[in-house]
C-alpha cells in the first residue's frame, strides 16, 4: 500500500491558512520515497532547515547534528530532522524549540532492517551494539498521543492542529496589538520596565537581574529591547552595554531584535548576523572566557541562554561586574540549566542583589503547544508526578509518618523488562522523571542510551501491590546499571593498560588497568552504577541502600566480579558509599565545568581480588594525595575528607607496594608509558625516604616534573622536559632495571 499523497498535500494546504499548532511528522521511508513529502514541506514553507551529519537539500539551512548549539534561540518555520541511525535526543529537544506556530517537524526515522546505530550519533560500549531501538518505539507512540503525523509504507495519518475559537480570538487581538513580531508583550514591556528602573536606581550599588522561562517564551526578543533601551540612556555616560553567550551565533534573534527597535521601519531582519556587526549601536559581544578580561568593568553585561554555561564561568562573571541581566531556560535539559538552580542562583541570592523575573506565556508557538507537551512527555518533565527540583515538598507528619509504615511493609524490588517499560507511559514517566529530578545533569540522550543499550540494566524498588500488573507499578526508587569488562576486552587489555587504547563505554575496567599498570583488570567483569534515586517524598527510609543491596545480589547471580560507582564528590555522597561499604579506588583530576565537583571511582570486590586490594589502593591513593598536593591545590583541598579516612601510619614495606612502583619504572624506562602517566608514581618515589636517591639528583627532577604540570607552558618545553627527567631517571635506575633487582633497589 502506498503513502497517501493527495491526503498529504490537502493536510499541508489547510495548516498554511489561519492559525495552526505545531506538529511532528513522521517519515517512516526509504529516503527516495520520503523526498516527495521533504520537497513538499520545503515548497510550502518560506524559512526550512534540517539537522543532519549527512542529508542536504537544495535552498534548505543545513545544520550538523555536532553544532546544533550554535543555533539555540534562532527560528524558522519547518525542520527536517534525520534520525534514521538513531537519535540525537539532545539535538532533536533543542533544534525543535526553534520552529515557530504553526510550523512542521519532520522526523526522518528508519525502517528496521535499515537501522544502523553504530553509524548514528550516539556510541554505545564496545561489543554491545544495539539491534533494535526501544526509545524509537517509545517516541513514535508518544507522537502519535500528541496529535503528531505520520508516513510510512502502509499507513498514513494527518490530524488537524487547528487552534480553539476563543485562543483564536485572542491570538488576532494580539496581532492587531503587535503589528511587528520584535514588538513586546505586557508581560515582556513589564519586565523591561522593571528592570531599567532598577539598573537606574541601583547605579552605584550594582544589580544582578534575572529572566527566567521555560524555552519559547520571547527571552532573547526581550533583552534585545532591554539592550537598545539601556544604551540610548547610558551612551552619554560612558557606560557600554556589552553582551555574552556560549556562541554568538546564538545571539541571532537578540541582534535582530535590538537593531529592529531602534530603528523599527528600516531595520531588515532577515540579513545574516554579520551584516549586524557594522550597525552603528551594534551592542558588543565578547566571549564568555574573555569578558572579564576584555570588556570595560563598568560595563552592563548582557548574558544569554545561561543554561548552556558553566556556572563557575557565570558566578566569575557577575563578581566581576555591577550590572548583570541574564536570560536562560532552566526547565528541561539545556545544558547546565539546573545546575544553574542548584550552584548558582543560592550565590546570587545570598551574594548580590539579585531580583529574578519568569516569562510564563509562550511566545513563539501557542498555548497548548502539542510539540512541547510531547517533548516534556517523553523526557520525563511531568510537574504533576512529584519533582523534587521543580515543586516544593510539604509533606504533613502524621501523614509522612503513615507513608513510612506503609512503604517499608510493602517495598519491592526487580530488574525492569525494557519491553514492558516502552509500553507503559506510567512506569516510564515515573522512572525518568525520577532521575531527571535526582540527577540535573541528566540529558535527553542519557534516556536513549538507557532504553537502547544491551549493556544497561534498569533496577527499581517499587509499592507492591498483588492486584495491580507489571506495567503500573508505584515506582520509589531507580538505578541504572551497565556492565563492564570481561572477555569482550580480552584482546585489547594489554593496549589498554598502557593507555595506547580506548573503547566506548566500559569505563571502570578501563581506568583501573591504566591506573594501576595491570591488563588484567580488564577481563574481571564489573557492574557499574550509573544512576541510583529515591523519590523525595521516601528518603531516609534506607531505601536506596536495599536497592543497592539488590543490585548487589544481581550481581552474584550474573557472576560479576566487582561492584562499581563512578560520581561527582560530595562529602554526603561519599559518605553514603563508604557505608555501604565501598572502597574508595581513583581520584579524579578535572573539575566538572557544570557541576563544579570531581569524578570519584569507588568498589565493592564481590570475591577476594588480590589486584583489588584495599592495601594497594590506598597505597595508590597515597601516591595521588602527595602529586595533587604539588600540582592542583584546589583539587587537593577539596579532597581533604577523602583524606581523613585515609591511614594515619602508613608505611611503605608491603610487597605489593614495591611490586606496583616496580612495574611502574619499568614500564617507563621501556618506553611504554609517559611523563604524564608516571610522574604521580616518580614524584612520590622522589621524596620517599627509603628509595636512596641522591638529595640533588631528586630535587632536581622532581623542580622539572613540577615545571611539566605548569599552566601556560607551551609544548616544545614540555617535550624538552619529558627528555631531560627520562635521561635522568635512566642514569638513576637503568642498572637495576638490567639486572631486574630494581626491587631490592627499593
Amino acid at each position: 500500500m502506498m503513502p497517501n499523497k493527495e491526503a498529504f498535500t490537502k493536510w499541508l494546504s489547510v495548516k498554511k491558512t489561519g492559525f495552526h499548532h505545531r506538529q511532528f511528522l513522521l517519515l517512516s521511508l526509504p529516503l527516495d520515497e520520503a523526498m516527495f513529502f521533504l520537497e513538499a514541506v520545503v515548497a510550502d514553507y518560506k524559512d526550512s532547515s534540517v539537522v543532519s551529519n549527512n542529508l542536504c537539500i537544495s535552498h534548505v539551512k543545513h545544520i550538523p547534528l555536532t553544532r546544533y548549539q550554535d543555533y539555540l534561540g534562532q527560528q524558522t518555520n519547518s525542520l527536517i530532522f534525520d534520525a534514521r541511525n538513531g537519535f540525537h535526543l539532545n539535538a532533536l529537544y533543542a533544534s525543535a524549540g526553534m520552529v515557530q506556530a504553526g510550523g512542521i517537524i519532520v522526523v526522518l526515522l528508519a525502517s528496521e532492517s535499515s537501522y544502523k546505530p553504530n553509524l548514528g550519533p550516539l556510541k554505545f560500549s564496545y561489543g554491545y551494539t544495539p539491534k533494535t531501538s526501544y526509545f524509537t518505539d517509545v517516541f513514535i507512540r508518544h507522537v502519535k498521543k500528541n496529535n503528531g503525523a505520520y508516513v510510512d509504507p502502509t499507513h498514513s495519518f494527518f490530524p488537524s492542529s487547528a487552534i480553539s475559537s476563543p485562543l483564536k480570538q485572542a491570538i488576532e487581538h494580539e496581532t492587531q496589538t503587535n503589528q511587528q513580531d520584535w514588538q513586546l508583550s505586557k508581560d515582556q514591556t513589564d519586565i523591561e520596565t522593571k528592570i531599567t528602573q532598577r539598573i537606574n536606581a541601583k547605579a552605584s550599588t550594582g544589580s544582578v537581574s534575572i529572566i527566567l522561562g521555560p524555552r519559547g517564551r520571547g527571552k532573547s526578543s526581550l533583552i534585545g529591547h532591554i539592550a537598545s533601551r539601556l544604551s540610548a540612556k547610558v551612551n552619554n555616560q560612558n557606560t557600554p552595554v556589552v553582551v555574552s553567550a556560549l556562541k554568538k551565533r546564538q545571539l541571532q534573534r537578540f541582534y535582530d531584535v535590538n537593531t529592529a527597535s531602534q530603528a523599527p521601519y528600516e531595520a531588515n531582519r532577515n540579513a545574516p548576523l554579520e551584516k549586524h556587526a557594522i550597525q552603528k549601536n551594534e551592542i558588543k559581544f565578547y566571549a564568555m572566557d574573555e569578558i572579564t578580561a576584555l570588556a570595560p568593568p563598568h560595563s552592563i553585561v548582557i548574558i544569554d541562554e545561561l543554561a548552556s554555561i558553566a556556572p563557575a564561568l557565570l558566578k566569575r562573571t557577575i563578581s566581576h561586574f555591577s550590572h548583570c541581566i541574564l536570560t536562560g531556560t532552566t526547565d528541561g535539559y539545556e545544558g547546565s540549566g539546573n545546575g544553574f538552580i542548584h550552584r548558582v542562583l543560592p550565590y546570587l541570592v545570598s551574594h548580590k542583589n539579585t531580583h529574578v523575573y519568569t516569562l510564563s506565556k509562550p511566545f513563539r508557538w501557542l498555548k497548548g503547544d502539542t510539540v512541547e507537551t510531547c517533548l516534556h512527555s517523553l523526557l520525563g518533565y511531568m510537574p504533576n508526578m512529584g519533582s523534587s527540583t521543580r515543586t516544593a515538598h510539604t509533606t504533613d507528619k502524621s501523614l509522612q509518618s503513615k507513608i513510612n509504615k506503609d512503604v517499608l511493609h510493602d517495598v519491592q524490588f526487580g530488574i525492569i523488562d525494557k519491553t514492558i517499560l516502552v509500553k507503559s507511559n506510567k512506569l516510564y514517566a515515573q522512572i525518568f522523571t525520577l532521575l531527571s529530578d535526582a540527577h540535573y545533569q541528566t540529558t535527553p540522550n542519557d534516556i536513549v542510551r538507557t532504553l537502547d543499550a544491551n549493556d544497561c540494566i534498569i533496577a527499581i524498588a517499587y509499592k507492591n501491590s498483588s492486584h495491580i500488573n507489571k506495567a503500573n507499578r508505584q515506582v520509589l526508587g531507580v538505578a541504572i546499571l551497565f556492565e563492564e569488562g570481561g572477555e569482550l576486552l580480552s584482546s585489547l587489555k594489554h593496549d589498554i593498560s598502557l593507555g595506547k587504547r580506548r573503547v566506548q563505554g566500559h569505563l571502570s575496567p578501563q581506568a583501573l588497568s591504566l591506573y594501576l599498570l595491570d591488563s588484567d583488570l580488564c577481563e574481571l567483569k564489573y557492574l557499574r552504577i550509573n544512576r541510583i534515586a529515591v523519590k523525595h517524598a521516601h528518603k531516609r527510609l534506607n531505601i536506596g541502600t536495599n536497592l543497592l543491596q539488590f543490585c548487589e545480589q544481581y550481581a552474584h547471580s550474573t557472576n560479576v566480579d566487582c561492584v562499581s560507582v563512578s560520581y561527582g564528590f560530595t562529602s554526603s555522597l561519599y559518605s553514603f558509599w563508604l557505608k555501604n561499604d565501598f572502597t574508595m579506588a581513583k581520584l579524579g583530576h578535572r573539575i566538572d565545568t557544570a557541576s563544579g565537583t570531581c569524578s570519584l571511582l569507588m568498589l565493592k570486590p564481590l570475591r577476594d581480588i588480590p589486584k583489588l586490594s584495599k592495601s594497594l589502593l590506598q597505597f595508590r591513593l597515597q601516591i595521588e594525595r602527595q602529586y595533587l598536593r604539588e600540582t592542583h591545590k584546589r583539587l587537593h583541598t577539596l579532597y581533604q575528607s577523602i583524606y581523613q579516612t585515609f591511614k594515619a601510619d602508613f608505611m611503605f614495606t608491603d610487597t605489593v607496594h614495591k611490586q606496583f612502583v616496580n612495574k611502574a619504572l619499568k614500564r617507563y624506562l621501556a618506553k611504554d608509558i609517559n611523563l604524564e602517566k608516571i610522574a604521580p608514581i616518580l614524584l612520590w618515589l622522589l621524596t620517599h625516604d627509603d628509595a636512596h636517591i641522591l638529595p640533588i639528583s631528586a630535587r632536581s627532577i622532581q623542580e622539572l616534573i613540577l615545571r611539566y604540570h605548569e599552566k601556560g607552558i607551551h609544548k616544545p618545553e614540555k617535550c624538552e622536559i619529558e627528555h631531560v627527567v627520562f635521561s635522568a631517571v635512566s642514569d638513576i635506575f637503568r642498572v637495576y632495571t638490567e639486572q631486574d633487582h630494581l626491587f631490592d633497589y627499593l
